[in-house]
Order: structure tokens, then C-alpha cells, then sequence
């Protein structure tokens, strides 16, 4: 699982919610009925639950918001009917991830956290099929990696293009004067 946090969007409401915040995720999934798939998502929200906790909870789709890549799959032993995919969540937690209740303190790896779990829900319109069945738990052992990466501040983002683009236009000023440029 990797997805970016954009440490840019303001949180609002009481228990502090980042909406938008999250991007990019890539889920890839390895099971030994239904082999192996990718699932992406952009645009969805994190929530930090207690300023005294250290975890990241949010998730893409359904009331968490953002998109999800259409999924489904058919599991004849429940319904004939598919099941869709229509929600992300996960609860990510680990000594000392957030320095404040809106920061990361950098890249985090599945080493950073000593519980990890995310529900992948299903909606299927087959009515006998209960509440139960449309939701898939993944914990712990069932990982094999995790990846969270903040997104950088667009101020140095911006001071970064802003020099290359005068080193670069430096370059072209000295090839027109037959200058040779600085290697």
C-alpha cells in the first residue's frame, strides 16, 4: 500500500479532518482465490483522533470521499452477483508518527507502525446477501509493505523550478553568446 499525504490542506471540524489530503494510493493485492490485482484511489481523507494518540486513520471512497479505480469480483459461493468495490479505510498506528497533530515527520515504511489494518467494503445488490460478506479485514502479518510519503510544500517545490528554469535560461544565454557553459 502506498499513498501521499498532502501536509498542505488545512484540517477543519472538531476532531481535526484533512479532506482531499490523501493521494495517489496504490493497493496491491496478492490472494491465493482471486491472484493478483491493483487498486488505486485519489483524493481521500485522514484524520488524526487524538492529539494524544499517534495513528492515521482515513481512507478513499464512500463517506471518506476521493475515487477509487472501478474493482469487483464475483464470488459464486455468496452471490452471483458482484461485489464492487466502494470504500477504503485503513488505521495505521506507531510510536511518535506525527509530530503535531497535522505533520509527519518524513517517508514512513511498515516498519514505522506496530499495527496496521484496512477494510475494503463492498456493496452487492443481491439482498440476501448480509452485511457481513461485503466487507474484507487486512491485519498485520497480511502486509507486505506500506508507504507514506508527504508531499512537499509548493513554496520549495517552487523555489526548486524557479532555479532550474535560471540555470537553464543562464545556459541557453551563454550557448547564444559562444560562451562555453560551466559543465
Amino acid at each position: 500500500m502506498d499513498f501521499r499525504i498532502d501536509g498542505s490542506v488545512p484540517p477543519v471540524g472538531a476532531t481535526p479532518t484533512w479532506q482531499g489530503a490523501l493521494d495517489d494510493l496504490v493497493l496491491e493485492i496478492h490472494d491465493a482465490t482471486l491472484g493478483h490485482f491493483t487498486i488505486t484511489g485519489q483524493d481521500g481523507r485522514w484524520q488524526q483522533m487524538s492529539t494524544s494518540s499517534d495513528f492515521l486513520f482515513g481512507g478513499w471512497g464512500g463517506v471518506n470521499g476521493g475515487s477509487l479505480a472501478p474493482f469487483s469480483v464475483v464470488n459464486p459461493s455468496l452471490s452471483a452477483t458482484p461485489f464492487v468495490l466502494t470504500d477504503i479505510s485503513f488505521d495505521l498506528r506507531g510510536p511518535a508518527l506525527l509530530a503535531d497533530a497535522s505533520t509527519l515527520p518524513g517517508p514512513l515504511d511498515i516498519t514505522d507502525f506496530n499495527y496496521l489494518s484496512l477494510v475494503l467494503r463492498f456493496s452487492n445488490d443481491d439482498p440476501a446477501v448480509g452485511v457481513v460478506p461485503k466487507a474484507a479485514i487486512i491485519r498485520g502479518a497480511a502486509f507486505d509493505a506500506v508507504n507514506v510519503t508527504p508531499v512537499p510544500e509548493p513554496a520549495p517545490a517552487a523555489l526548486l523550478l524557479a532555479g532550474l528554469g535560471v540555470l537553464a535560461w543562464r545556459r541557453r544565454q551563454a550557448a547564444r553568446q559562444g560562451v562555453p557553459s560551466p559543465a
